[in-house]
C-alpha cells in the first residue's frame, strides 16, 4: 500500500484556535484491486487542525484571482479590501482610496503601458503573512502615491 500527498489550497476568513476553525477534508472513491476489479467503495477522511493567527481576508474582501485584470472591475474604490492571489494587471486606470492590498506569497502587481494606477495615503498594499514579488510598470505606466 502506497502513500499519497494531498494538497488543500484555499484561505482563512476568521483567525481563530483550533477549537473555532477545524478543517475537515474527506476523499471519497470507488476501490479498485490490482486487476482492475471494483471491490467496493473505499472512504478516506482525515482532519487538520489550523490555528489561524492573521487572516488577511474576510468575507466582503474582493479576491483577485491569478492572472485578474483591472479592466473587470470599477475604476474607482473606496474603503475596500482586495486580495491578490497571484499576477494582477492593472491595464485600464485605476484608483483607491484608503483601501487595503493583501498579496499573497509570490503574487505580482503589473501596471501596463500608458496607464495610471492611482493610490492614496491611506491605501496599503501589504503582503498577507510572505513575501510577494512588487509592483512592476511597464514603460509609460504611472503610480500615483
Amino acid at each position: 500500500m502506497g502513500c499519497t500527498t494531498l494538497v488543500v489550497n484555499g484561505y482563512f476568513t476568521q483567525s481563530g484556535d483550533c477549537n473555532s476553525n477545524e478543517n475537515l477534508v474527506q476523499i471519497k472513491f470507488a476501490g479498485f484491486d490490482s486487476l482492475n476489479v471494483y471491490f467496493g467503495p473505499d472512504s478516506l477522511m482525515d482532519s487538520v487542525c489550523v490555528l489561524v493567527t492573521n487572516a488577511c481576508i474576510d468575507p466582503n474582501t474582493i479576491v483577485l484571482k491569478d492572472s485578474s485584470y483591472s479592466s473587470s472591475l470599477s475604476a474607482m474604490y473606496s474603503n475596500t479590501s482586495f486580495y491578490v492571489e497571484g499576477l494582477f494587471t492593472v491595464n485600464s486606470n485605476l484608483t483607491l482610496n484608503n483601501c487595503d492590498v493583501f498579496m499573497a506569497a509570490g503574487a505580482q502587481i503589473i501596471i501596463a503601458s500608458n496607464i495610471m494606477f492611482s493610490l492614496d495615503s491611506a491605501t496599503s498594499i501589504i503582503g498577507c503573512d510572505t513575501m510577494w514579488q512588487g509592483i512592476l510598470m511597464e514603460q509609460g505606466a504611472e503610480l500615483r502615491y
